[in-house]
C-alpha cells in the first residue's frame, strides 16, 4: 500500500469495497497492510487512514444489517485490537471508537446495539493506557463496567443480552487480574443468580452456561465461582434441552478440575440428582451425564461397579436410571469391552448366589436378569467378532452348563414369580451358544 497522499484514499475505498466479500485469508492480508501503513504514516496520510479508513469500517460494522458482514468487519478490526500493546494503538482506538460505540449502544435499533456491544467487547478496554494515570484508568474501567452492568440486566433485546453475557465472561476471563474483585463478583452474581434463570429466553440461559464454561479456563476465577455456582444446581432440570446440555458441558469441564470439583462445589446429594436425571435424558444430554458419572458408577475395579449396579437395581427409583446408564456407557466409548465382560461375569455370579430364603429373592433375581440382559445386549455385536474371541471364551468359562442348570431350576421350574421367569427368558438369547443349545429342550 503506497503512502502517497493522493492515492491513499482510493486504496482505502478499494479495500472497503472488498472486506465483506473477500476470503478470510485476503481479509487478514488487508488488515496487515493497513496496520503497517498506519504504523509508518504521518500527518495527513495517517489521519486519512484513521478517519476515512478505520473509523468508516467501525461505523459500517455497527450499522451492518447482515450478521455475516458485521462478522467480516469485526474480523478485520480484530487485527488492530490484537496489537493494542503496540505504541499508539490504544489511544487511536479510543479516539476513533468514542463517537460511535457509546451512542450506538443506546439507540432504539437492537441490531445496532448488538453490533456495537460486540465491538466494545472486542476492543475492551477503551482507554489511553500510555498517557492516563492509574486514577483515570480506574475511573474509565468503572464507567465501562457500569455500562455493561446496566445493559446486561435492562436491555429489552434478548439478542443484546446474550451478546453481553458472552462478552462479560470473555472480559472477566481475559482481564481477571485487572478487574476489582467486587466488580467481578457482582457481574457473576447477576449471571448466576438471575440470568441463568431468565424465563424470557432459553438462549440467555445457554449463554450463561457457555460463558461460565469459558471463564473457568482462567484458574484465578475458581475461588470466586466456588461460592456462586451452587446457586445453579437446578439448571440441571431446566425445561430446555439446549440449556441442560450447556450446563452438563459446564459440569464436564468442572469434573476435570481439582480446584473446582463439581462434587465438592454442589450439595452432597447432587450425584443422586444426576443419577435420577439419567432416566429422563437422551442423545447428547445422556452422553454427557454418562461421562460425568462413569468414574462413580464404573470405578477401576469392576467388582465395585457390580456392587453399585446391584444396589441401584434393587431400588425401584434408581432402576430405570441404572438400566439406561449401563446400556449406554459402552456405546459412548466410556469403558472397554473387557471391563463390561468382567461386569457381566460378576453380576452372573451374584445372580447365582441369591438364596431362596432371602426376603427380596424374587426382586433381586428379576433385577439382575434385567441388567444382565441390558448390558449383554449393548456389547453383543462387538463380542461376536473374531477380534474379541478370547473375551467370549472367558465368559463361557464363567457361565458353565452347571450354572445355567441351577438358574433354570430356580428361575423357571421352581419360581412362583412370573416376572422372574420372563426376565430370565429375555436373558437366555445372550448366553453362550453352546449353552443355549442345551437349554432349548428345557424351555
Amino acid at each position: 500500500m503506497t503512502l502517497d497522499p493522493i492515492l491513499v484514499e482510493d486504496q482505502i475505498t478499494a479495500i472497503l469495497g472488498q472486506l465483506c466479500v473477500c476470503k478470510k485469508s485476503v481479509r487478514v492480508a488487508y488488515a496487515e497492510v493497513m496496520y503497517r501503513a498506519w504504523s509508518q504514516a504521518e500527518g495527513a496520510v495517517k489521519t486519512k487512514l484513521e478517519y476515512s479508513g478505520l473509523q468508516e469500517i467501525m461505523r459500517s460494522c455497527v450499522h451492518s444489517a447482515l450478521p455475516s458482514s458485521c462478522l467480516s468487519l469485526r474480523f478485520f478490526l480484530s487485527y488492530f485490537h490484537s496489537h493494542k500493546t503496540a505504541r499508539g494503538v490504544d489511544s487511536m482506538l479510543q479516539v476513533l471508537y468514542e463517537p460511535i460505540i457509546w451512542r450506538s449502544m443506546k439507540v432504539a435499533n437492537p441490531i445496532v446495539r448488538s453490533n456495537a456491544s460486540w465491538l466494545f467487547i472486542d476492543a475492551f478496554p477503551l482507554m489511553d493506557s500510555e498517557k492516563a494515570s492509574q486514577k483515570e484508568i480506574d475511573e474509565t474501567l468503572g464507567k465501562q463496567f457500569g455500562i455493561l452492568q446496566d445493559m446486561l440486566m435492562d436491555d429489552p433485546s434478548v439478542t443484546v443480552r446474550g451478546v453481553l453475557v458472552h462478552g462479560v465472561c470473555q472480559i472477566l476471563s481475559k482481564y481477571w487480574e485487572l478487574i476489582p474483585v467486587k466488580a467481578s463478583r457482582f457481574l457473576l452474581g447477576q449471571l448466576i443468580n438471575k440470568l441463568a434463570f431468565d424465563s424470557s429466553s432459553s438462549a440467555i440461559r445457554v449463554a450463561v452456561c457457555t460463558g461460565i464454561n469459558h471463564l473457568i479456563d482462567n484458574h484465578l476465577s475458581h475461588s470466586t465461582l466456588e461460592g456462586l455456582l451452587p446457586a445453579m444446581e437446578n439448571v440441571l432440570h431446566d425445561i430446555s434441552e439446549q440449556v441442560r446440555i450447556a450446563f452438563l458441558q459446564l459440569l464436564t469441564t468442572m469434573k476435570s478440575l481439582r480446584s473446582l470439583d463439581l462434587f465438592k462445589v454442589f450439595p452432597k446429594d447432587y450425584p443422586q440428582q444426576l443419577i435420577a436425571r439419567l432416566s429422563l435424558e437422551r442423545g447428547d444430554g445422556l452422553k454427557l451425564l454418562c461421562g460425568i458419572l462413569v468414574d462413580s458408577l464404573c470405578p477401576s475395579e469392576a467388582s465395585d461397579s457390580a456392587d453399585r449396579c446391584v444396589a441401584m437395581m434393587i431400588k425401584k427409583k434408581d432402576r430405570e436410571a441404572c438400566l439406561k446408564f449401563f446400556t449406554s456407557v459402552y456405546g459412548y466409548g466410556l469403558v472397554t469391552l473387557k471391563y463390561m465382560c468382567k461386569l457381566i461375569a460378576l453380576l452372573f455370579r451374584v445372580l447365582r448366589r441369591v438364596k431362596e430364603d432371602e426376603s427380596d429373592a424374587f426382586a433381586k433375581r428379576r433385577a439382575l436378569c434385567q441388567i444382565l440382559t441390558a448390558i449383554w445386549k449393548s456389547v453383543a455385536e462387538d463380542l461376536a467378532t473374531k477380534e474379541h474371541k478370547l473375551l467370549k471364551k472367558g465368559l463361557a468359562q464363567v457361565i458353565t452348563s452347571d450354572s445355567i442348570n441351577s438358574l433354570v431350576s430356580v428361575c423357571l421350574e421352581d419360581s412362583e414369580s412370573l416376572s422372574v421367569k420372563l426376565a430370565f427368558l429375555q436373558l437366555c438369547p445372550y448366553l453362550p451358544t453352546n449353552l443355549t443349545d442345551k437349554l432349548t429342550p428345557m424351555l
